[in-house]
Parts: structure tokens; sequence; C-alpha cells
């Protein structure tokens, strides 16, 4: 399905908001991914597309892409919009594939949605340990407003060993 640019803006635009996910300032949100980028949530664009949905490891299609598959659909998922971030998001957008792109997604880490910040890909989770899913559900509820404070959440992933030396995706 395709979304064209006029909907998006329109729809980025009815959901504006001076608080991001979970009732964060901006500010909050944009250190909270920014953290959340230092941690490994099993999404690897390293062919053509997500390594989760493995029909799409040999071409790029826009339209088997893991859970970034319905980008297009879904407005990436997005529930709060920063109002004066939204020409810059409207720049990024693709008809076809939102703002999914084969290695990964376009827009800036801090102003993707609290799903696409955290979502933990499922083919990877029988691999992981109860530190990683500890973080993991850490960062979820931090996503949605509950749980751990900013500083708990770098505890957690520094005692785990989480941190990664160049950001992921």
């Amino acid at each position: 399905m395709t979304t064209p640019i006029a909907e998006v803006r329109r729809r980025l635009e009815s959901h504006s908001s001076p608080n991001a996910s979970g009732g964060m300032t901006w500010t909050e949100w944009a250190e909270f991914t920014e953290l959340a980028g230092q941690l490994d949530f099993g999404c690897r664009f390293d062919c053509d597309g997500c390594q989760g949905n493995k029909a799409s490891c040999n071409s790029w299609t826009g339209e088997t892409t893991g859970c970034c598959g319905h980008c297009s659909d879904a407005i990436g998922y997005l529930l709060q919009v920063d109002a004066s971030r939204i020409d810059e998001m409207v720049s990024l957008w693709n008809e076809e594939t939102g703002w999914a792109r084969p290695d990964g997604c376009a827009l800036p880490r801090e102003l993707r949605s609290g799903l696409c910040t955290t979502y933990r890909c499922y083919e990877v989770q029988e691999e992981t340990s109860p530190d990683e899913y500890k973080a993991w559900e850490a960062f979820r509820d931090y996503s949605h407003g509950r749980g751990n404070t900013i500083e708990e959440l770098r505890a957690i992933v520094q005692d785990a060993g989480l941190i990664q030396l160049e950001p992921v995706c």
C-alpha cells in the first residue's frame, strides 16, 4: 500500500504533541533513544532487509522487511510527533516504504516511535539471556512511561554489559 505525502503530513500534524511517548519531554525522549540505540534489540539489516524476515535476504521489495514492513501503512507507528520536526519527517518519507529502507530507518532515532525504538526481534528472542531480557523489558516499560528512571536504565545496560561499541540501527 502506498501512503501519499499529503496524507502523511495530515496524520503527523494530527499527532503533534508537546510530549513524547510515555509523557516524556522531547529532550528526555532524545536522551532515552540515544541510550536505546546502544542496545542490541536484534534488528539486522545486513542482507537488503531484515534478517528476522528471511524472505527479504535476497531482494529489497519494500514489502517484506520484518517489523518495518508496515511502516508506510502505520505511518511509523507514531502516536506523538514533535510539531517542530514535521517538515523534516515528511522530507524523509517514501510513499512505498514509509521511513523503512534496506539498511534500516531513515528517521533519526529521536523521531522514531516507542515501538520502533524498543521492539525486540522475535527471531532473536530465544537467544536472549536473562540480563538482555531484563534490559529490553526495562526499555519497553520506560518508553510507555512506566518503571525505571533514565539513570536506572543506564545502570541496567552497564551491569548487563549490553552497550554496543557502535549504535545499532
